[in-house]
């Protein structure tokens, strides 16, 4: 076998795994798929020696879509490492599409109050990626579904100009001036803390590469008692299940994120759960939240710098406005 193709979190799955000496003795010479995740990607090309990688982004429905042949020898440095592929200018303009303002509220592109257009985000920041519906190019259209509600969902109208129509992918991206594309964030994952958007893939990216985290599931979680929106939680299983440094994961999450994107909260998992695709599973622990009637698992929350152990008491004291966070 030369050519092998990976799914979702199947890389991360395998370096958690022991090593042996059988790691480099394949034939692979590409491996193809999408969501290999850059905190992963050098070790995981440089422990199964796997010299090419084939990721792409698209959907089966959609109009958009990129690749990245990541090829080991051209790339030492790093370059291009995470990315989903390397758009020049020329080549968007053709293809046509964009990446809009968003507003994480709403979940609705965030338009222009005295043009009613939707406004294009900068270089380096993240934004919805649309592409651009024309009837003069087929390749650019969109079916739908079978229900005419859900298609009316995907698709945007009067974007730029009036009467023009761009597919929605539900997804946020972001391009670099050197124009390497980044997946971001599914829209819906991505929460508002303290007037602040905080990614959710970003931080996990952080906290998957601190010594001994083997997988961080990030989510924003309501508060009783706060209105300040979703405040950072993170689930987390280590290495044997071992108790990790928390005061450690902070002084490398403080290092690394910004503020308003610090876990305030961080749940111990004896294991993780995921999906037939290796998706972590995200609704059941948003629902539970922090509430430790319902959580079993041992909860900390950030307090003055410090993770403290989550009590009846100093649950109640969150909730009554008595300790902030």
């Amino acid at each position: 076998m030369t050519v092998i193709q990976y799914i979702g979190e199947l890389a991360r799955y395998l370096l958690n795994s022991n090593s042996s000496a059988w790691d480099k003795r394949n034939r692979v010479r590409v491996a193809i798929g999408n969501g290999l995740r850059r905190e992963v990607w050098l070790d995981f090309v440089n422990r199964f020696g796997i010299p090419e990688i084939g990721e792409f982004y698209g959907s089966t429905e959609g109009n958009v879509g990129f690749a990245n042949h990541w090829i080991k020898r051209d790339h030492m440095n790093g370059d291009g490492v995470g990315s989903v592929g390397r758009v020049g200018t020329i080549q968007k303009k053709i293809v046509g599409w964009r990446l809009l303002e968003h507003d994480v509220a709403t979940e609705m592109p965030v338009r222009d109050p005295k043009t009613g257009f939707c406004k294009e985000v900068a270089l380096g920041q993240s934004g919805e990626l649309v592409g651009v519906i024309s009837d003069s190019n087929p390749a650019s259209d969109f079916r739908g579904y079978t229900d005419p509600k859900a298609t009316a969902k995907k698709i945007l109208t009067d974007v730029l100009v009036k009467g023009d129509r761009y597919f929605r992918t539900g997804d946020l991206l972001r391009q670099e001036s050197n124009g390497w594309v980044y997946f971001v964030d599914r829209i819906g994952d991505t929460f508002r803390w303290k007037g602040e958007n905080v990614s959710t893939n970003e931080v996990s990216e952080i906290i998957s590469v601190f010594p001994g985290v083997t997988e961080a599931n990030v989510y924003g979680v309501k508060v009783p008692g706060n209105e300040d929106g979703r405040a950072c939680m993170v689930a987390l299983t280590t290495e044997n299940g071992s108790m990790p440094d928390l005061d450690k994961l902070y002084a490398h999450c403080k290092e690394a994120l910004a503020s308003y994107a610090l876990p305030i909260f961080v749940r111990l998992l004896p294991e993780m759960e995921s999906t037939g695709t290796f998706k972590q599973r995200k609704v059941t622990f948003v629902k539970e939240g922090v509430d430790i009637a319902v959580v079993k698992d041992p909860i900390w929350f950030l307090k003055k710098g410090k993770y403290t152990r989550l009590t009846p008491d100093t649950y109640g004291d969150i909730c009554s406005g008595r300790a902030k966070l």
